[in-house]
């Protein structure tokens, strides 16, 4: 029960979790006993940490329907997400891996901090020597813990960066693999074998796939990660290429003709947290029309 209610309220800490994962390996009816209780809350619709003393019903307030169910399904799926939380717990397959539907914090075991952005996974394969994270897709941005002894890399596509204590951003998305660096300096081995480069503060360097065409430039280093904070910066970007970052954090369906944007390049600053609105600004510049068929779903298609 205790483990239970410190994974409700702590459900990103590695720590945590590896502990619990510990704890119940002692010994295998600790596990079998977690994932009762889990499957009773789940089944009962009733968050784990809401059970209480019970309170006595007034005395003078009539019985008056409820609409129990429609209270019942939200405490069911708050259930049911502790119970993935505890599953993760529970399993000893390494690497760790995390996504996110939202953009969401993660706390490495080593003190490392990661913004995992919406729609990104992300594998993690710690050890004694080596401090390896794997981006399989999307964006994060890393603020590592300083350690020269145990070198931090993140693989993202074909490349890979390489630190000892730096915060940094890194993408891998369709037809774009970036970095760039907000403090410290990353050693980067880009994708398709290009040469290896040093990146220092403001650096960002930018390949675009599959044809290899690589770019570096300074930007301002405090606007490295901005889509933490809900905005999404371009400079000459492909539009193909932020229609994928939008789509991320869009919550339905987003249908682009995008063979009739092709080659069209943007500049400009888009509110995340607004997708339809961003959407009508980077397409509109070039006839496009956004469209849509309840708050669900969207369609670009060139003005005819």
């Amino acid at each position: 029960m205790d483990w239970l209610m410190r994974l409700r309220d702590a459900p990103d800490s590695m720590e945590l979790r590896r502990a619990c994962r510990a704890w119940a390996e002692a010994d295998p009816r600790r596990a079998q006993a977690l994932r009762q209780v889990g499957r009773a809350w789940q089944l009962s619709g009733m968050p784990a940490g809401s059970a209480q003393t019970p309170r006595p019903a007034p005395e003078a307030a009539p019985a008056a329907p409820r609409p129990r169910q429609r209270r019942r399904w939200p405490l069911a799926l708050a259930a049911s997400l502790l119970l993935g939380v505890l599953a993760w717990a529970l399993q000893s397959d390494d690497p760790d891996r995390f996504s996110a539907r939202a953009n969401r914090e993660l706390r490495l075991p080593d003190g490392s901090q990661v913004s995992l952005a919406a729609g990104s996974r992300l594998e993690l394969a710690f050890s004694g020597d080596r401090r390896q994270v794997r981006l399989v897709q999307g964006e994060a941005f890393f603020d590592v813990a300083h350690d020269t002894a145990r070198p931090f890399s993140v693989e993202a596509g074909d490349g890979e960066v390489t630190v000892t204590g730096t915060a940094f951003d890194v993408r891998a998305e369709g037809k774009a693999w970036e970095v760039a660096v907000a403090r410290g300096s990353v050693r980067v081995q880009p994708p398709l074998d290009l040469p290896p480069r040093q990146l220092g503060p403001g650096d960002r360097l930018r390949v675009e796939l599959p044809g290899g065409q690589a770019r570096q430039e300074k930007v301002p280093a405090e606007q490295i990660g901005a889509w933490r904070q809900g905005q999404l910066l371009a400079n000459d970007t492909p539009l193909p290429d932020l229609l994928a970052q939008l789509r991320r954090n869009y919550p339905g369906v987003l249908l682009v003709d995008e063979k009739a944007f092709a080659g069209k390049r943007v500049t400009g600053i888009y509110d995340l947290r607004d997708p339809s609105r961003a959407l009508q600004a980077m397409v509109r510049p070039f006839g496009g029309e956004v469209g849509g068929w309840g708050p669900l779903w969207l369609s670009v298609n060139p003005r005819r």
